[in-house]
């Protein structure tokens, strides 16, 4: 049994990082695109962690759209 349960969090983990891997270069596009501060690699890194937990953690479905919603939060802030 408790295999099962550290199975099934090593593949959230996987899921997460994965995501996390997404988020990253979706946020390199956004920097190259757009007037976008530049942050520094330890708080992006952060930042795309953090939103692909709250993502594989929620009900939301689409992670452009949620992505590209909490990315521009982050923008408003760093300004």
């Amino acid at each position: 049994m408790k295999e099962t349960s550290e199975k099934k969090e090593q593949q959230s983990d996987g899921n997460v990082y994965e995501l996390a891997i997404y988020f990253a270069r979706m946020w390199g596009v956004m920097e190259a695109l757009e007037p976008f501060p530049n942050l520094g690699f330890e708080r992006v890194r952060d930042i795309v962690v953090t939103l692909a937990e709250k993502f594989c953690a929620g009900k939301e479905e689409d992670f452009v759209r949620f992505f590209t919603e909490h990315a521009a939060e982050y923008k408003e802030r760093a300004y």
